[in-house]
C-alpha cells in the first residue's frame, strides 16, 4: 500500500527557497524608498498617513490561512508506477488523487522559511487556486487518503504560525517605521528652508520641475486615489490646533447629555432650535463669534465659528431617518468646506428606539462614503473621529467627526 507523493512531478517543496528574514529586510527597503521616492514639495503637500498607508499596502506581509471549509478535489487519475517486488521492479496500477486547499494571503510566503520547522518540509504545488496535495497508490482506502492529507496540511499550517510569530511584528512596526522617516524627512526639508531664506539671497526657481513619483492607486476599502504630485512649491496653512478641535467637541457633548438628561426641554424641538442651543454655550466660549445658518462655499451651515475673518470649525446638525439621511449630510457637509476647512463635525438627532443599533448604522455609513480615507477612532460612545478628502481636492484631508445625540420622541409620552 505505498503513497507516492512525493515523488509526484507537480508537487514542490514549500518554505525552502529564501529565508523570511531576507524578505522582510528587502520589505523594509521598499519602505524607505516609497518615502525617498516623493519630491520634496509633494512630500510637504501629501498628508503623512496617505503616505504610511501607502506604503503599508505596498510593503505589509499577509501570512497565508487555508480555508480548509472551501477543499476540492479533481478526479482520480489512473496510473502506473513502478514499485519494488521482493528485489525487482514491476508496474502497478494506481490511481492519483488530488485536493485543493484555497488560501487567503500572500503566495509567495509559501516559498519562505518558517521558524517552525519540525520534519521534512511538506510538499504540494502553490499557485493562486490554493494548495495542491497529491497523492498516489493502490488499494487506498479512503482512511488512508484523509490521514496523509492531513498529516501534510499539518506540517503547512505549523509552519505558517511560524511565520506569524515573525510578521506579525514586522506588520505593526511598518507604519511607525514610515511615518518617522516622513516626519524626519518633512522636518529637515522645512528646516533647510527656513536656513536657505535666512541667508538672504533671492531665490530663484527652476522653470520645469519634473515630478518624481506618482503614488499607486491605494487598495483599501473605499478611498479616493492620490493625486498626481505637481510642482508646485509647499506652502504652510494655518488649521485649528487639536486641543481646541477636542475642547469645541466636549462642549457640543456635554450639552448632548444634557439634552438627553432634559427629556421635557427638548423633545418638541426642531433642528434649527436645537443647534441654537449649542450656539448658545459656544459662543459663551469664543465671545460671540459662533454663528448659525452662515454662508460658507457651497451652502449654509449650521454652526461656524471664526477667527480673524477665516474658518476655524464647521459642524452641521440633522435628524437621523436613516442611512441616506447622513450620506447626504456627509455630501452637504463636505460641500460647506473651503481649502482652508480642516475640521469639522455632523452631530446625528436620533428619536428612535434603538439608539445602539442607529450609532452602529451611523458608523458603517460615514466609513462608506466614497471619500472616507480611514475607518474611525471611537473617542467616546457616539462620537468617532474620521479622515476625509476634500471633494475638491484628495490631496487635502479633513479631520471629521461624526457624533450621534439620542432627543426624546414626543410620541413616546
Amino acid at each position: 500500500m505505498p503513497f507516492l507523493s512525493d515523488q509526484e512531478p507537480v508537487s514542490e517543496t514549500l518554505f525552502s527557497d529564501r529565508s523570511l528574514s531576507t524578505l522582510i529586510d528587502m520589505q523594509n527597503g521598499r519602505a524607505e524608498n516609497v518615502v525617498a521616492e516623493y519630491g520634496s514639495d509633494a512630500l510637504l503637500s501629501t498628508p503623512t498617513e496617505d503616505i504610511v498607508e501607502q506604503a503599508y499596502d505596498v510593503c505589509h506581509l499577509e501570512v497565508p490561512v487555508l480555508l480548509e471549509d472551501k477543499t476540492f478535489q479533481a478526479d482520480p487519475r489512473e496510473v502506473t508506477r513502478e514499485v519494488r517486488d521482493y528485489g525487482r521492479m514491476i508496474s502497478v496500477q494506481g490511481f492519483q488523487y488530488r485536493i485543493t486547499v484555497p488560501f487567503e494571503g500572500h503566495l509567495g510566503l509559501f516559498r519562505h522559511s518558517s521558524s517552525l520547522s519540525v520534519g521534512d518540509s511538506p510538499r504540494a504545488k502553490a499557485n493562486e487556486d490554493g494548495i495542491t496535495l497529491t497523492a498516489s497508490g493502490y488499494n487506498l482506502t479512503k482512511e488512508e487518503l484523509q490521514a496523509h492529507f492531513k498529516k501534510v496540511i499539518d506540517a503547512i499550517k505549523l509552519r505558517l504560525s511560524g511565520q506569524e510569530k515573525v510578521v506579525k511584528p514586522f506588520n505593526e512596526a511598518l507604519r511607525p517605521m514610515v511615518r518617522k522617516l516622513v516626519e524626519e524627512r518633512k522636518k529637515g526639508i522645512l528646516a533647510a528652508r527656513n536656513i536657505a531664506e535666512s541667508l538672504g539671497y533671492p531665490l530663484v526657481r527652476a522653470g520645469h520641475v519634473p515630478m518624481t513619483h506618482v503614488p499607486a492607486q491605494m487598495r483599501r476599502r473605499i478611498r479616493p486615489s492620490l493625486p498626481p504630485q505637481t510642482s508646485k512649491a509647499y506652502s504652510p496653512e494655518p488649521a485649528l490646533e487639536e486641543a481646541e478641535y477636542q475642547h469645541i467637541l466636549k462642549i457640543i457633548d456635554d450639552m448632548s447629555v444634557m439634552m438627553e438628561r432634559s427629556p421635557t426641554a427638548f423633545e418638541r424641538l426642531e433642528e434649527e432650535h436645537l443647534r441654537d442651543f449649542y450656539l448658545v454655550v459656544l459662543n459663551g466660549h469664543y465671545e460671540g463669534r459662533a454663528t448659525g445658518e452662515t454662508f460658507n462655499a457651497s451652502g449654509k451651515t449650521d454652526i461656524l465659528i471664526r477667527e480673524n475673518n477665516r474658518n476655524v470649525f464647521i459642524a452641521e446638525c440633522k435628524y437621523w431617518h436613516g442611512p441616506q439621511t447622513l450620506t447626504d449630510a456627509l455630501d452637504q457637509l463636505l460641500g460647506y468646506l473651503t481649502w482652508r476647512d480642516t475640521k469639522a463635525a455632523l452631530i446625528m438627532f436620533n428619536r428612535n428606539k434603538n439608539f445602539t443599533a442607529m450609532v452602529k448604522k451611523m458608523v458603517e455609513t460615514a466609513s462608506e462614503h466614497p471619500n472616507c480615507k480611514r475607518d474611525p477612532v471611537q473617542e467616546t460612545e457616539t462620537r468617532y473621529r474620521y479622515v476625509f478628502a476634500s471633494k475638491d481636492d484628495p490631496a487635502r484631508q479633513i479631520i471629521l467627526t461624526v457624533m450621534a445625540v439620542d432627543v426624546p420622541n414626543p410620541s413616546d409620552e
